[in-house]
């Protein structure tokens, strides 16, 4: 009995089939979804953003055991012994599975899906990656002794630009007076000592800063590196959240193995540039113009290739309102001037290390050398550098018809690879600077470049073996993919990404 009374309140079938009708019914009129329908897609959302990052991680992973490799292999490199028995061949194998693994870990984040976890699995990795390179002895690189040298010759009060190391030493004059033996040492593993500096005067303050916390010591200079690689990070993440894109982005440049090599390995001054470009883009994406001007000075104090880009901004900034970009400008010039203030007393000698490095170096140079075969080693310089006068011009005109920040990134990254191409000497380290532009347009072309640049490094096993001729087919090697690869891109038209949303495009202000 107490059965069947129970059952005659239930709905009869067909009484629940007119309920379901009415309630799937009610849930259209109000684009309302079906809850069971809700229930499967976010499982499958779930299933799928655990494989996203489950795959990401897999090749963070390899990426952290190259790098792991490298920190171990560094203490085959010391300085002046051992050239050739020097571990080259091994190190090449282990920088290319780590830019197997990167470019692999990039096209997991291109091909988008659900983007939760991601952004943690980049960090966690780039941060496991630089930490683990802390302690690895600069391979194939001696650029952060006159680092350390100039850093001192300022807190001495020479000038660098007018006194070279050499001259110091020879004369006992500052700072080699009293030299101790760390400093002796930093004297000996100097790079062309006879040259005056050739680095601009934000460089001297940085080693200056370094010197001042850690004397004749790499250790605050490396400490000072990893800043500097945070803070581009970090503006990086800042600007794709601007733009509403996804922050994960940045691992083009949190997990980019030349990135790990020639500035938390080999301690390059570039890492301060990269963090000058980062805080550009993110200034230029965010509608703060001003503080673009400033990091854009900032970064051409630092390298001066960022010259080229003013152009750029100032067309942009000029487009939005005349007066932010003649206060902008004018605001970059007085930057530049109380830069150089100190320094004046040199007189054209300022530029005397810079020119000597102009004139004289060519290496691992592409485009440079197809010029110079068919101009002539002595008009080479002055036609390439035409080159990059209408490279910028063109870049500039393109922003000018149609100003959007967009533009100014992509725009960007077209001069910056154009410059790296064209000149002389393609240390690897130059074309770091390309990557807070490539986190924006991941040009597949380009990203594989960042990886065949490391190529360079071959250059040395074959100079230890009296056979530089070798290397000429090792540039091929390192260039002519990169070219093959770009032109399949100009042909299907692709990016690598979508560009930015014209809302962050225009340039919004984010907090």
């Amino acid at each position: 009995m107490e059965w069947r009374a129970q059952g005659r309140l239930r709905p009869r079938r067909g009484q629940r089939r007119e309920e379901g009708v009415r309630q799937e019914s009610r849930r259209r009129r109000l684009g309302e979804e079906d809850p069971a329908a809700v229930e499967a897609r976010g499982k499958l959302n779930g299933h799928r953003t655990s494989s996203n990052v489950a795959r990401l991680a897999a090749c963070g992973g390899v990426l952290l055991a190259t790098q792991v490799g490298v920190a171990i292999l560094s203490t085959s490199f010391v300085f002046g012994e051992g050239h050739t028995e020097r571990p080259i061949p091994t190190l090449l194998a282990l920088e290319a599975v780590a830019v197997a693994a990167y470019l692999i870990a990039i096209e997991v984040v291109r091909g988008g899906g659900p983007t939760r976890g991601r952004l943690a699995t980049v960090l966690v990795f780039a941060a496991a990656c630089r930490v683990v390179l802390l302690p690895s002895g600069m391979i194939q690189e001696v650029d952060a002794y006159r680092y350390l040298w100039d850093g001192q010759a300022v807190l001495q009060g020479v000038n660098p630009y007018v006194l070279s190391p050499a001259e110091a030493y020879e004369s006992n004059a500052p700072p080699a007076v009293g030299l101790p033996p760390t400093g002796a040492v930093v004297y000996a593993r100097i790079n062309y000592p006879e040259v005056p500096t050739i680095y601009p005067p934000a460089a001297q303050g940085v080693f200056a800063l370094s010197q001042l916390l850690a004397p004749w010591s790499l250790g605050a200079w490396k400490a000072l590196v990893l800043v500097a690689d945070i803070v581009a990070i970090a503006f990086l993440v800042a600007a794709l959240r601007c733009l509403g894109r996804d922050p994960s982005w940045v691992v083009v440049h949190a997990w980019s193995p030349l990135a790990l090599k020639e500035l938390s390995n080999s301690l390059h001054l570039d890492a301060f540039v990269v963090a000058g470009l980062a805080i550009f883009v993110w200034a230029v994406v965010a509608g703060r113009l001003l503080v673009a001007f400033a990091a854009l000075a900032w970064a051409t104090l630092l390298k001066l290739f960022a010259l080229a880009l003013v152009p750029l901004l100032a067309v942009f900034a000029w487009a939005r309102a005349r007066g932010v970009a003649l206060r902008g400008l004018s605001l970059f010039v007085g930057i530049a001037f109380a830069a150089y203030l100190p320094w004046l007393g040199a007189g054209w000698a300022l530029f005397d290390g810079l020119s000597a490095f102009a004139r004289g170096w060519q290496r691992n140079d592409s485009l440079f050398s197809i010029v110079s075969a068919v101009v002539g080693d002595g008009a080479a310089r002055p036609v390439c550098g035409l080159l990059i006068v209408g490279l910028v011009a063109w870049a500039t005109l393109d922003v000018a018809r149609r100003p959007v920040a967009a533009r100014v990134v992509g725009a960007a990254l077209v001069v910056v690879v154009g410059i790296f191409l064209l000149v002389p000497t393609a240390n690897p380290w130059y074309f770091t600077w390309t990557l807070p532009f490539l986190v924006f347009f991941p040009s597949r072309a380009v990203l594989l470049l960042s990886g065949l640049v490391l190529l360079y490094y071959a250059d040395f096993y074959f100079l230890y073996r009296d056979a530089p001729e070798g290397f000429d087919l090792v540039r091929v090697v390192e260039y002519v993919p990169f070219f093959v690869v770009l032109l399949w891109e100009m042909r299907r038209g692709c990016r690598g990404s979508a560009p930015p949303s014209e809302t962050g495009a225009v340039g919004v202000r984010c907090a």
